[in-house]
């Protein structure tokens, strides 16, 4: 059977082929493109091919997009010339006319600039993209990090919290005498035991987790960008021209569930697209951006 890409009802994308070992009919999902599988009929292992094929059907998407947002041209309409209009000669004796003025005078309302959902561009940090997007610069793909990722944070942080907590009762109730006899001393002592168990206990991990909400990833067909922050804004972006390389790191926590860091390397620096879904699909994207600069 030739390799084939399928779809199914959910819409998610498998590329479908042989067996390199039974020549049975196997059917893998697109985003284990290169990993290493075992067949489940005879056992055998293989690399799961299918890049040439997904890479093909990525640059038959883009190309149907760029055609799909091409403007229509629109053939000039020629407007008919007025029809003279007879004037009766004026009366030398009677006032002159004042002709009222026509409320059809033609107005230049090219709002193309015009963003209805920024109301000030200075101050909105989301909005990066909008504001710097460069003539015929096309969005190709907008992602965050991966739910996976996130929820293990969020489970962490609450585990964290759940030993904080306990710790401060067990400060509380083996201290009761302390209490009674010397209520200051003792409460005072049990601000800064909350204060610094919060800071060595739940800080660690609730940073991190705030901070990974709010990356967020853009390809464009010119240039790749990565926003990050968590008061302050970062930017990182390079020229999808000057790419030089790519390289996708998995944990064993990622791969059981799908995610992974993707670092692009370009000019000697490096931007990370920390903690995506689907990373392969995600180093397919860029290669299929990086191809269509150097088309232009």
């Amino acid at each position: 059977m030739p390799m084939k890409l399928r779809k199914n009802a959910k819409g998610e994308l498998f590329i479908a082929f042989d067996c390199p070992h039974c020549q049975a009919e196997l059917k893998n999902r697109v985003e284990q493109i290169g990993s290493f599988e075992r067949c489940s009929y005879c056992s055998g292992k293989f690399t799961v091919p299918g890049d040439e094929v997904y890479r093909a059907y990525l640059e038959t998407q883009s190309k149907r997009r760029l055609e799909q947002s091409r403007p229509v041209p629109v053939e000039p309409q020629i407007q008919p010339e007025p029809e003279p209009v007879y004037r009766p000669r004026r009366d030398p004796s009677r006032a002159p006319e004042v002709e009222p003025r026509s409320s059809a005078v033609p107005i230049d309302l090219d709002h193309s600039d015009f963003n209805p959902g920024v109301k000030d561009q200075r101050y909105i940090a989301d909005d990066y993209i909008s504001m710097t997007l460069n003539p015929g610069e096309k969005v190709l793909m907008q992602f965050g990090p991966a739910t996976a990722a996130i929820v293990a944070l969020q489970i962490i942080t609450g585990i964290m919290v759940l030993f904080w907590l306990m710790t401060i009762i067990g400060i509380i109730v083996t201290g009761r005498n302390d209490f009674v006899n010397r209520p200051g001393l003792a409460l005072g002592g049990t601000l800064i035991s909350l204060i610094y168990l919060f800071a060595m206990m739940v800080l660690p991990t609730l940073i991190p987790l705030m901070m990974l909400m709010r990356r967020r990833n853009t390809i464009t067909n010119m240039r790749i960008v990565t926003r990050s922050g968590l008061v302050s804004l970062n930017v990182n972006e390079v020229n999808n021209s000057s790419i030089s390389g790519l390289s996708i790191r998995q944990h064993l926590f990622g791969r059981w569930f799908g995610f992974g860091t993707v670092h692009v390397y370009a000019d000697g620096t490096h931007i990370r697209l920390t903690s995506v879904d689907q990373p392969i699909a995600v180093a397919s994207a860029v290669r299929l951006a990086i191809a269509s600069a150097k088309q232009n």
